[in-house]
């Protein structure tokens, strides 16, 4: 296997250097690449600190609404809440 040997920056006859010539040709190909990402399941809804380091968070994941108690590094899972009407995320009375 050959290793690559790094060489500095040399300019050719236009003034454009090899990190130049690279990072075109990989531009290039990068911009043929789409990657889609799919939409967010997750989305922390509401918090509430209750002390040094502890506090409370509303969490919607996907259909679903947790609570979640946080103290530290810890995360716990407290209840599984009722999710909003669908009038109340579409703001509507």
């Amino acid at each position: 296997m050959k290793i690559p040997v790094l060489r500095p920056a040399v300019n050719d006859e236009r003034g454009n250097s090899r990190m130049t010539a690279v990072w075109q040709r990989l531009s290039r190909y990068w911009s043929v690449i789409r990657i889609e990402r799919a939409p967010r399941q997750l989305h922390v809804r509401e918090t509430l600190q209750i002390g040094e380091k502890r506090q409370l968070l509303v969490v919607d994941v996907g259909e679903r609404q947790l609570l979640i108690g946080a103290a530290g590094n810890c995360l716990t899972m407290l209840a599984e809440l009722d999710g909003p009407s669908k009038s109340e995320t579409d703001g509507c009375a």
